[in-house]
C-alpha cells in the first residue's frame, strides 16, 4: 500500500483566470488536435466562451451597481 504525503501549504487557484488566457486555451486545442479528440477541441472551446460570457455579464452587473 502506498502513502501520501499530506501536503499542508494549498496554492490558490483560480480557474478562471486560466481560461481567459488565450495562449493556454490555445495550447490545450493545439493538444486536442494533436491527439486526435475534436471532441476536446469542442470541450475546450465551450469552456473558453461560456467563462468569458460570465465575466462580461459580472463585469456589466459591477458597473450597474457602481
Amino acid at each position: 500500500m502506498t502513502r501520501l504525503k499530506i501536503c499542508r501549504t494549498l496554492i490558490p487557484y483560480d480557474p478562471v483566470q486560466e481560461l481567459t488566457n488565450e495562449n493556454f486555451v490555445s495550447k490545450a486545442i493545439l493538444e486536442c488536435l494533436r491527439n486526435n479528440d475534436p471532441e476536446g477541441v469542442m470541450e475546450v472551446i465551450e469552456m473558453y466562451l461560456s467563462v468569458l460570457e460570465k465575466s462580461k455579464n459580472l463585469t456589466v452587473m459591477e458597473s450597474i451597481k457602481s
